[in-house]
């Protein structure tokens, strides 16, 4: 069905119109709320991530920096596997592969031991956060 045009909304009864008007009003704060739970879980997601991305680092590598730029890389990719709705494999990728790239430059120029069977500890969290916002999602669309 087209939309309405101004001419055929006006010809409408005025508690018509009204309800038209308030529904129009909800589902407009009904997204924004929705997108402020999305930033809200999107940004718990990364802070979580990144702390352990960074703790798991710590492990191999005795440089604070490289520390923070592991933590970093699975920040942004849990950020983006919330933010997009991705699930498990979408965290595998979002921060997994951020993080092996970040891990064989590091290794390449003596910023860590090169132990690459890290890659499955920043694919395990990549994994988790995709499940968790999965999780979220399901229980949120249920209604609770």
């Amino acid at each position: 069905m087209p939309p309405m045009t101004e001419d055929e909304f006006n010809r409408l009864p005025e508690d018509v119109k009204r309800g038209i008007l308030e529904k129009q009003r909800d589902d407009g704060l009904r997204a924004k709320q929705y997108k402020d739970r999305i930033k809200s879980r999107a940004t718990t997601a990364a802070i979580a991530a990144g702390v352990l991305a960074a703790a798991a680092t710590v492990v191999i590598s005795p440089f604070v920096g490289f520390w923070l730029d592991m933590g970093t890389m699975a920040a942004l990719g849990a950020y983006a596997t919330v933010h997009y709705r991705l699930s498990l494999l979408g965290g595998i990728l979002a921060i997994g592969i951020p993080c092996t790239i970040q891990l064989v430059i590091g290794a390449g120029n003596g910023w860590c031991a090169g132990l690459f069977g890290f890659v499955f500890v920043y694919c395990g969290i990549g994994g988790a956060i995709g499940l968790w916002a999965s999780g979220r999602r399901s229980i949120e669309d249920a209604g609770f």
